[in-house]
């Protein structure tokens, strides 16, 4: 373990110098091949040093260390001490043990290497000695900077980025076998943490049944094509409250003519959870029962709305609007869609058809107006309570970016209503396309560079040099390390709240500790998520949540 200390000290020093040398060697600038392989060496040492940090850290907590929040301060001398030595190998058991060390010994080796590499003119490959003599600095400038030389070819770099990339590779097997070992969840669950992760799992079934019954519902020979765009109401206060209150999905229903124009009807549907209220194409017959004497005491007259299960979406529609009524639609358990008069206004700001993408919004500038910080932390919640919400059904039929969510332009004003974002599904000849079969950890990554999108509000990017990845693994991995650097860089110059910081960190790096075991449905799971995403965003957004518009 002392091992791991020795590396976790050293490499803020060893990527901190390829930075400086990166920023002032007029040689390295020249040659821009060069200069993208220092780019992808620093990301990976920063990768490396994360997903160290995380493994211990778990190791430590897992094991009972005191003050094990002390260990980021200084790694090398808290990982030299007995005590925690000792409680770590107990934890850990002689197997995991040494499968812990041979995988240290590896990373070591390449560490060592390295520093001697760009060591300069009294070059050494003792880390306790480059840690030594850059705390003894008094100004805590990087002792390493001045004399490095960095005697690396292109070809030299390009080995060195793949041998430290496997040497992740073997820190994420030694996360999966102590991930199996230790199931639980160390940190405290709170009741509302609880309910919550049973109200988002709750809103998941009723999402899909929602999608049934919208596809049960369309005429594919009315129109050219049909659409439904739901939209990312977060929906947390609904599904958080003792007893579980009603929620509802807002939508809207889109039409397209052989003209290619849009139609849009924007409308709330109601879920109805109970299956008593089961919505029924013919009226119930009720049994005889034997006559007997009863005492009728006054009550309230309430007028019953009669609910009609709706076979054609585009007819039900243009039937209430030429008769000028006003509906409301339902969703029974039997998975279809009703409808009932209504006293609400049937919506129709968003009737014409516009939307702008949330990757337009981050390349474009003439919507600088909507970088308000308190619209971009609510638009982050939103987003990932939705997609935890929508996971493993229809309506998320790929992972997530900021090509697939949208917002609507309301008529006569041509800014985008960032408060209200949508994504959309086509349904085609009444069912709707194949979703793809969802990576949670993919997704949750993915979520993490949103977060990051929306706090910076610049779009994610790999260098175009970076040849394209073969495979889902090998696509996951380069994402991986490229988000973390970014995630590192971000929060060094302009530093990212701790509520946000702590989900976006989850999202990047959380899903590879033991969150990566467990199975999509495991209860735990959820619980997991909720605690270091949904809560931390929620916490974050703060006084915003309560002066939102109902």
């Amino acid at each position: 373990m002392e091992v791991a200390g020795l590396v976790l000290g050293a490499l803020p020093i060893l990527y901190g110098s390829v930075r400086v040398y990166r920023d002032t060697s007029k040689t390295i600038n020249r040659i821009l091949r060069k200069r993208i392989y220092v780019d992808e060496l620093v990301n990976a040492l920063i990768l490396l040093e994360g997903t160290l940090k995380l493994l211990v850290k778990s190791l430590l907590q897992d094991s009972g260390c005191e003050s094990a929040w002390n260990f980021e301060h200084d790694p090398f001398e808290y990982l030299k001490d007995q005590d925690v030595k000792q409680q770590l190998q107990e934890h850990l058991g002689p197997e995991m043990e040494a499968a812990f060390a041979s995988t240290m010994e590896q990373i070591y080796d390449v560490i060592r290497g390295m520093a001697k590499s760009i060591g300069g003119d009294e070059s050494t490959d003792d880390l306790g000695r480059i840690i030594k003599a850059n705390r003894d600095q008094k100004a805590k400038q990087i002792d390493f900077v001045p004399r490095i030389k960095f005697a690396f070819k292109a070809s030299e770099l390009k080995s060195t980025i793949k041998e430290i990339d496997d040497t992740v590779s073997g820190l994420h097997r030694i996360v999966n076998l102590t991930g199996r070992n230790e199931p639980s969840i160390t940190a405290k669950v709170s009741t509302n943490t609880n309910r919550l992760s049973r109200g988002i799992r709750r809103i998941q079934k009723v999402a899909e049944n929602l999608h049934v019954a919208i596809g049960r519902s369309w005429k594919h020979d009315c129109h050219t094509g049909h659409a439904a765009k739901l939209f990312l109401d977060d929906r947390i206060d609904a599904v958080s409250k003792k007893g579980g209150a009603q929620f509802a999905f807002g939508l809207i229903f889109e039409a397209r003519n052989t003209q290619g124009q849009s139609v849009w009807h924007e409308t709330t549907v109601k879920a109805i959870e109970d299956s008593a209220n089961t919505l029924d194409q013919a009226p119930k017959i009720t049994p005889l029962t034997p006559c007997r004497v009863t005492i009728l005491l006054p009550k309230t007259v309430t007028i019953e709305r009669k609910i009609t299960i709706i076979n054609d979406i585009c007819g039900a529609i243009e039937i209430a609007r030429g008769g000028k009524q006003q509906l409301a639609f339902v969703l029974g358990v039997d998975q279809h869609i009703g409808s009932m008069p209504s006293d609400d206004g049937v919506l129709t700001r968003y009737s014409d058809g516009n939307e702008t993408s949330l990757s337009t919004l981050l390349i474009l500038d003439q919507y600088s107006g909507l970088k308000c910080l308190d619209l971009r932390m609510l638009l982050a919640l939103r987003i990932a309570s939705n997609i935890l919400q929508l996971f493993k059904t229809n309506w998320l039929q790929r992972i997530w970016s900021k090509n697939e969510i949208y917002f609507p332009t309301s008529k006569g004003i041509n800014t985008p209503d960032l408060n209200r974002p949508f994504i959309s599904v086509r349904f085609e000849d009444t069912k709707a396309r194949p979703r793809e079969d969802v990576e949670l950890r993919a997704a949750i990554l993915e979520l993490g560079i949103l977060l990051l999108e929306i706090w910076n509000w610049k779009a994610f990017q790999i260098p175009d040099t970076q040849t394209t990845p073969v495979g889902m693994l090998a696509l996951y991995n380069q994402r991986h390390k490229h988000a973390f650097g970014w995630m590192h860089d971000t929060d060094a110059t302009h530093t990212i709240p701790n509520f946000y910081y702590r989900a976006v960190h989850f999202c990047i790096s959380g899903m590879d500790g033991q969150a990566r075991c467990w199975k999509w449905d495991d209860p735990k799971l959820w619980v997991e998520l909720c605690q270091n995403i949904i809560e931390p965003l929620h916490e974050n957004c703060g006084n915003w949540i309560r002066k939102r518009p109902s």
